[in-house]
């Protein structure tokens, strides 16, 4: 009995043990395809990237014109040695491996071999075995010892690490890059515990119920500059959680779209951080002690403050161009080059641009011809060398099969698994090359995939452009841009950053004798009701019927002066200053500014009112600067982009605005008059949508109303535009009350006669009595409400109102 026991025992630890073994993954144990996954679906591009999947991760990486690709896994992210190497199997234009094992926090990377370097047993890292040339003539770039970043990775535990190993080729093609490059981490997704509330507000949002589409005030903001001088006063200063503590103010200001200057994984050699290098994943150097891909988890808390909030988050994104750059220029100095400084003066240098140098982050050593714009941008010259359309060295080939599928799965992810709600696109018009000839643009490309995607649109994802690109041809298409073809039903279209709102307004403001109907070439009656002309009438497409809130009305973005500096400064001074401590590209940035120094501070006040006021009065989604409010300077350095911009004369200078007095600068409690004029004139647009944010062009004379009108409230005629006084009254606006706006940009005052009728209170006044430099009040004098108008006025029907040089009033029927 105690035999027949002991064989029963041991039968059934036998069949225990043999179970469990059958369940167990195999640490590093690898196959070409994961269970779950079919050859055809990696075929046709459906997982690329690190997936969590059955007992381990899938690996795909797309690469046309590789000959071999190895996966690398590390144990330790800073070693130049992995813990194991994988070689990947071919499926069409993809490749697979599958490792059983592993999972959530892997770091890994990938290396490469091509027709310029082809795989020889016998290479060794650090040796050039195999190697032919950097670049050869079909501008194939492979070289195995880079280590590769995953296009697709959701997260990087670092920048890449200059100090121990170039990620450059040519004389650096022997330098090993494994320790140096930055690992890519394996992420599960889908894990982040959403608030209950979060989730209301998603479900909401996809259902259209909450901002409408005419409903967003835009705030632009960078995200270390917001807050990187809040030490002590905030918990995460310079982060995405320092951004989230924040949420009070801009809910106070009435901000309902935070526009975040990039936040992707790039390239850490400028301060605004447009050189992407990673597509998926938030920047590592926004989290607050990153760990483990942890700078996820911080922007996805940033999101849920916000939300929470009423307040919409848009990501500018660049998917033009990549931060792997143009080609190492070098600078060879001529008969004319004396000084250390002369390097960046046009006339004492040559440029030199060796086709064997350049940077191999992750595309130009996965797939140069692939993703990049060659030669002739036709398939001819000399593919060597780089076609640039975004004057940064390098142009996405953004309609190749291979490029629309990185920007589509990019924006869906950010929609799905980060609760993104729009974008606007850095220089948009790339998306829309001609792959076969980028010199070729069309409005039937990947612009319009995006707006007709079916996840953007399940959404109402806001698809925000900027209009043009750089050079090489077809650079400018304001107006152009295409709606889904479902636009009757999706409302699924390009909104577009106007510049010539931009423009007309500044030169309105800033330059004599700019009349109401000078153009460039619209007119201000065109450019304060939202530019029908771009947005609604057919464009040469035979194309559009969008809607005023279409065109993104702006006065002052990232690109360019603050609001204060374009009051301050005739031309801007780029050169070494605070904001360009080493002097760096002193001749970049935009000549044509339209700039004026007004040198009497309450004067200079003044405009800065008056342009505040036609941005928020006029048809379209206004878009403001962040720190306007505050009369933020950049001491006239209008391209605050180079690495040594990051500091604190840059950042939001909270303390300094809000406590110190300095001669010739505006005191603080101007400034504070000035941050409560933008809170009253954004809650007066809010307040008065019926009129400001229309959602339609009332081409049919039934939804809202006004009329042109002289100071003597006539109707207006060709005197009037050519002039620089006009009266605007909105009178069909039942059942809410009547506007009258009269604006006098002349240089002598003006008496506006009200409309017959009522009686008029006076909401607004830019005019400098309200806000003198000796005026103590953190208040605004410029603004009334119901009841208290500014000044105490209220006019009768047909009575008069004068209205100061230079200035504008706003009316409300009381």
């Amino acid at each position: 009995m105690n035999r027949l026991f002991l064989l029963f025992f041991l039968l059934l630890l036998y069949l225990v043990f043999s179970c469990t073994k059958k369940s167990t993954s195999r640490v590093y144990q690898a196959s070409a395809v994961a269970p779950s996954y079919t050859t055809d679906d990696i075929k046709n591009l459906k997982h690329l990237g690190s997936h969590i999947v059955d007992k381990g991760v899938s690996f795909n990486i797309y690469s046309q014109n590789a000959e071999r690709i190895e996966l690398l896994i590390f144990d330790d992210p800073e070693s130049n040695s992995p813990a194991a190497i994988f070689p990947m199997s071919r499926f069409g234009d993809v490749w697979s491996v599958y490792v059983e094992g592993i999972g959530k926090g892997t770091y890994y990377g990938f290396r490469a071999w091509g027709p310029n370097w082809p795989y020889d047993p016998t290479w060794r890292p650090g040796t050039t075995i195999g190697f032919k040339q950097d670049v050869d003539s079909f501008g194939n770039r492979f070289n195995p010892n880079k280590l590769l970043m995953d296009p697709y990775a959701r997260a990087f535990h670092r920048d890449h690490d200059w100090s121990k190993g170039s990620a450059g080729s040519g004389y650096y093609r022997s330098s090993v890059s494994y320790g140096a490059a930055a690992k890519s981490i394996v992420v599960k997704e889908g894990e982040y515990p959403w608030s209950a509330e979060e989730m209301d507000y998603w479900n909401r949002k996809k259902q259209g119920l909450t901002l409408g589409w005419q409903d967003l005030i835009i705030y632009e903001v960078h995200v270390k500059g917001f807050t990187a001088s809040l030490q002590g006063s905030i918990q995460y200063p310079g982060t995405f959680r320092g951004l989230g503590e924040m949420v009070s103010y801009f809910k106070d200001m009435g901000i309902t779209a935070v526009e975040l200057m990039p936040v992707h994984e790039a390239d850490d050699e400028t301060y605004w951080h447009y050189m992407t290098i990673g597509y998926f994943a938030p920047e590592v150097r926004y989290a607050f002690h990153p760990k483990l891909g942890s700078q996820i988890a911080d922007f996805k808390w940033m999101v849920e403050q916000l939300h929470k909030n009423g307040i919409e988050v848009i990501l500018d994104v660049v998917y033009n161009h990549t931060g792997e750059g143009g080609l190492w220029r070098e600078k060879i100095p001529n008969g004319n080059y004396t000084d250390p400084d002369d390097i960046f003066a046009s006339g004492k240098f040559w440029n030199y641009d060796p086709v064997e140098l350049a940077t191999l982050y992750n595309f130009r050593g996965i797939d140069n011809q692939a993703y990049y714009g060659l030669g002739d941008g036709k398939g001819g010259g000399n593919r060597q060398e780089y076609w640039d359309s975004t004057g940064v060295g390098n142009t996405v080939l953004c309609n190749s099969a291979v490029g629309k599928q990185l920007v589509l799965d990019s924006l869906r992810y950010w929609v799905t698994e980060m609760h993104v709600d729009g974008f606007r696109f850095d220089l948009a018009n790339t998306l829309g090359r001609d792959k076969s000839n980028l010199a070729n643009w069309s409005p039937n490309t990947l612009l319009k995939e995006i707006v007709n995607d079916p996840v953007l649109q399940a959404h109402n994802t806001r698809i925000i452009a900027e209009p043009w690109d750089a050079m090489g041809g077809s650079t400018y298409h304001l107006g152009e841009f295409p709606k889904a073809d479902n636009y009757s039903t999706s409302k699924m279209a390009w909104y577009e950053w106007n510049d010539k709102f931009r423009d007309w307004m500044r030169q309105f403001i800033n330059t004599d004798n700019w009349k109401l109907n000078s153009s460039n070439p619209y007119d201000g009656g065109s450019v304060m009701t939202g530019s029908q002309i771009l947005f609604y009438d057919n464009d040469v497409w035979g194309q559009d019927r969008r809607a005023p809130y279409h065109s993104i009305n702006f006065i002052t973005a990232h690109d360019g002066f603050t609001m204060y500096d374009l009051l301050s400064y005739t031309s801007k001074r780029n050169g070494k200053g605070p904001l360009n401590p080493d002097g760096e590209d002193p001749l970049s940035g935009d000549d044509n500014n339209h700039s004026r120094n007004w040198t009497n501070l309450e004067e200079k006040r003044q405009m800065h009112r008056n342009l505040a006021t036609l941005l928020f009065i006029s048809h379209g989604t206004p878009m403001m600067l962040g720190g306007d409010e505050w009369m933020r300077t950049q001491f006239g350095n209008n391209n605050a982009y180079t690495k040594g911009a990051d500091n604190q004369y840059n950042w939001f200078r909270w303390s300094y605005w809000k406590t110190s007095w300095v001669t010739g600068e505006p005191d603080p409690n101007a400034r504070w008059r000035m941050f409560d004029f933008y809170k009253k004139l954004i809650n007066f647009r809010k307040n008065h949508r019926y009129v400001f944010a229309p959602s339609d062009y009332n081409l049919s004379g039934t939804s809202w109303e006004f009329a042109w009108k002289k100071p003597d409230n006539t109707n207006a005629d060709a005197t009037t535009w050519a002039g620089e006084t006009i009266g605007i009254h909105y009178y069909n606006t039942s059942p809410n009350k009547q506007i009258y706006i009269a604006i006098n940009m002349e240089e002598v005052d003006v008496a506006f006669t009200l409309p017959f009728g009522l009686n008029w209170e006076v909401r607004l006044d830019t005019q400098s009595f309200y806000d003198q430099d000796s005026n103590t009040s953190q208040k605004t004098g410029n603004f009334g409400e119901a009841g208290s108008p500014v000044g105490g006025t209220v006019v009768t029907g047909g009575g008069n109102y004068t209205v100061k040089a230079r200035s504008i009033v706003v009316f409300e029927e009381q």
